[in-house]
């Protein structure tokens, strides 16, 4: 990831990184306790689609008592953003 330069490649980096993270660990051992870390998640929040995404996962995550943290330098994009 850190060699991906363009942002909307690494958005969609990580969009397929996180599903992929869902898919394979959150959704087949529900007994195990899970942490999802997502860090740059700034990223998420510059598009309306991704930042629902974000929401999402943190949604579901509470279902399977899997929680969502994450991770940003740019704390005003969170504190700004519709999605809270």
């Amino acid at each position: 990831m850190s060699e991906i330069k363009d942002e909307f490649t690494k958005l969609y980096s990580s969009f397929v990184i996180l599903t992929w993270v869902w898919q394979k660990f959150i959704l087949k051992n529900r007994e195990k306790k899970k942490i999802i870390v997502c860090d740059e998640a700034w990223l998420f929040l510059k598009y309306q689609e991704s930042a629902e995404f974000l929401v999402n996962v943190a949604r579901r995550g509470r279902k399977y008592n899997v929680p969502l943290f994450i991770g940003s330098q740019f704390i005003d994009e969170f504190l700004n953003s519709e999605e809270r």
